[in-house]
């Protein structure tokens, strides 16, 4: 079987395993200003069967701060505000219509540079036997760093291929198209592929696993 036909292969697989229930991708880390960014914060239940209540709890640590704020609490499926550099800017993303949360994500609207910096996302979640109840803390941290604006809303990088502006023709169109199509396609694949194989799982920016154990 030719190489890129296994590669090809590996990922399907990879991709079948894992794509049933919970998968916790990682979050991305520049957003551009005046849009809006999704800050992710997912922490699956390492047994689906079993009921279970969470709350989440949002810190954040500018550039400027010496230590983390709380800025944002879910609670028994109420959201609020706790600092009001992020007043009417925050908004719940996560799981919804149920106290069982799995996906503690954020969006912050109306990004500005003011919203560079570190964040902290809590996972408290109690897990509900018939004898007794067992409560599990999650932290998860993610940096933040805000660009100014570049063609299409991406971020100004120099080796960057990004959208059209104002795309006329037939062709042009078809370029943004797949263009879309092709980054959505490479940022789902990377998530599965880092939720799969924990060598490629990146926490607190380093890896979890040297790849001499994971090869044994």
């Amino acid at each position: 079987m030719p190489c890129s036909a296994q590669i090809l292969l590996l990922c399907l697989m990879s991709v079948s395993a894992c794509s049933a229930g919970c998968v916790e991708v990682d979050s991305g880390t520049e957003a551009v200003n005046g849009n809006s960014f999704k800050i992710n914060c997912i922490s699956c239940k390492k047994r689906g069967e079993t009921t279970a209540t969470a709350f989440t709890e949002w810190l954040f640590k500018g550039k400027q701060d010496s230590d983390y704020t709380l800025i944002f609490q879910y609670i028994s499926q109420v959201a609020s505000i706790h600092d009001e550099r992020f007043t009417e800017r925050l908004a719940w993303s996560g799981t919804n219509h149920t106290n069982d949360i799995q996906d503690m994500s954020i969006t912050i609207t109306n990004v500005t540079f003011n919203h560079t910096g570190d964040y902290k996302c809590t996972v408290n979640r109690t897990l509900h036997f018939e004898a007794h109840e067992f409560l599990i803390n999650v932290t998860k941290y993610v940096h933040l760093t805000v660009v100014e604006k570049g063609d299409g809303g991406y971020g100004c990088k120099p080796w960057l291929m990004t959208l059209l502006l104002a795309p006329c023709s037939e062709v042009e169109k078809c370029c943004n198209e797949t263009h879309i199509l092709t980054r959505h396609t490479i940022e789902r694949t990377c998530g599965v592929l880092k939720s799969c194989f924990c060598c490629l799982h990146l926490s607190g920016r380093f890896l979890q696993y040297s790849t001499q154990k994971v090869s044994m």
